[in-house]
């Protein structure tokens, strides 16, 4: 796969240098259909815009047979309210997004369909700036080939694009080093009542003692 990368540094005061240009460079490049890898708490991602073709481009060189399992990443429960108007959002779902947004919990609302929606508010500060500044959704899966671990440094990254097959749009790869590839979000169905689906960087403890 061809790409492009943008190296992002570290400011004095711990920002990150050029990020608000960078995040403008990146809301153009998606809304062109391109393919983003982008940093997220734990390890790389790569989503793109939320459109049919930028999901089946991902599942294809992410060789899976469907296109499901994508979660969507907001910058906040506005913009996924705004972006998702026929998902229910009952009370638990309101609270846990209080408490936990932005941040690795993923919420799998219902949205009419048999499998629901899965929505985070990511809380990387470069993926971050990128969602709030793009105003929309951007579908997401982790950055690895199949069967291996996600990519947790640009390195890594930059390898595992090299490896997948040429995706026929434009790919850029949001370079900040290093990640700590923490435990995966934690993911969680939430209507009336609440289901953990997969244990994660938020413990079932910390959601019950929310919620109780």
């Amino acid at each position: 796969m061809d790409f492009e990368v943008r190296t992002i540094g570290r400011a004095e005061d711990d920002g990150w240098l050029g990020l608000q240009a960078i995040a403008q460079d990146v809301s153009q490049h998606l809304s062109l259909g391109g393919l983003l890898a982008h940093p997220t708490t734990g390890v790389y991602g790569l989503g793109g815009a939320l459109r049919k073709d930028v999901e089946s481009c991902l599942a294809r060189v992410k060789d899976r047979a469907d296109k499901t399992g994508f979660v969507y990443l907001v910058a906040d429960v506005a913009a996924a309210r705004a972006h998702f108007p026929h998902v229910r959002w009952t009370r638990l779902a309101d609270r846990l997004a209080e408490v936990f947004w932005p941040g690795p919990l993923t919420l799998v609302l219902d949205d009419g369909s048999a499998a629901g929606v899965a929505i985070r508010a990511e809380a990387h500060p470069v993926t971050r700036e990128v969602l709030g500044c793009w105003a929309g959704p951007v579908s997401s899966t982790s950055l690895n080939l199949a069967g291996a671990p996600a990519a947790t440094s640009g390195a890594e990254a930059r390898s595992v694009l090299h490896s997948m097959p040429s995706a026929g749009l434009p790919v850029l790869l949001l370079d900040v080093g290093s990640l700590p590839g923490s435990p995966a979000s934690t993911l969680v169905k939430v209507g009336e009542d609440w289901e953990v689906l997969r244990e994660g960087a938020v413990s079932s403890h910390r959601i019950l003692s929310v919620l109780s």
